[in-house]
């Protein structure tokens, strides 16, 4: 797979061209007979490369890895010996899901926080009961560094009775519906919540409230004419 995605990355890189003066300085767009189609590229880190082709054979391999991983937060990395059953990809984010020796239990890391990469010696075998969607549903991450964290979120009677209908839950009395959910990532609690406006009200926890209306702020600021 790592020749594979080299190879793709050369076959981009040679058809791409600079970028508007306007745009980000990492981001090329890539060159389409029709203009209707071009859309916009951004090379991945060769460290992000590295790490992700190192876990996936480890994975491959059934080899432990130890890892230094820098936690949602956290200023510094810690070391980490982990079992990485499965590699997988989650909206915008790669993940590795497996067990995790420090702590031991299963956790999910995510790879853009893996600062180093490197085999332990030890071997595994993936437990014949584990399925990678215990720990992801829809698409999202369920497990993480806090398993037993939480968001509450209530929706207004605007959006409930949907809400209500896909997560198979009662409506509240004055139309409304409050849901839990698992929380293994702040970032997406914070664009979940957003995406419904004011229809939807975290009740906790209190950081991803508070994250909410620090990103509601800043797009204000930006929004403001200079």
């Amino acid at each position: 797979e790592r020749a594979t995605i080299m190879a793709t990355r050369v076959k981009l890189r040679s058809a791409s061209v600079g970028a508007p003066s306007s745009g980000a300085p990492s981001v090329h767009t890539v060159a389409a007979d029709d203009a209707q189609s071009t859309v916009a590229v951004e090379a991945a880190p060769e460290r992000l490369l590295e790490h992700f082709g190192a876990l996936w054979k480890a994975r491959d391999e059934h080899r432990a890895v130890r890892i230094e991983y820098r936690r949602e937060g956290a200023s510094d990395a810690e070391a980490r010996v982990v079992h990485p059953w499965a590699v997988v990809r989650a909206y915008q984010h790669v993940y590795v899901i497996g067990w995790c020796t420090s702590v031991t239990a299963v956790r999910v890391f995510r790879l853009d926080r893996v600062a180093s990469v490197s085999l332990d010696g030890a071997t595994f075998e993936v437990p014949t009961d584990f399925d990678v969607q215990s720990v992801m549903r829809d698409g999202r991450m369920f497990v993480g560094e806090r398993p037993h964290d939480t968001l509450v979120v209530r929706y207004s009677p605007l959006v409930a009775r949907w809400i209500a209908e896909r997560e198979a839950v009662p409506l509240d009395a004055d139309g409304s519906v409050t849901v839990e959910w698992p929380l293994a990532d702040d970032e997406w609690a914070v664009r979940h919540v957003l995406q419904y406006g004011a229809e939807a009200i975290v009740v906790s926890p209190d950081r991803i409230r508070n994250a909410v209306m620090a990103r509601l702020e800043l797009l204000m600021a930006l929004d403001k004419p200079s």
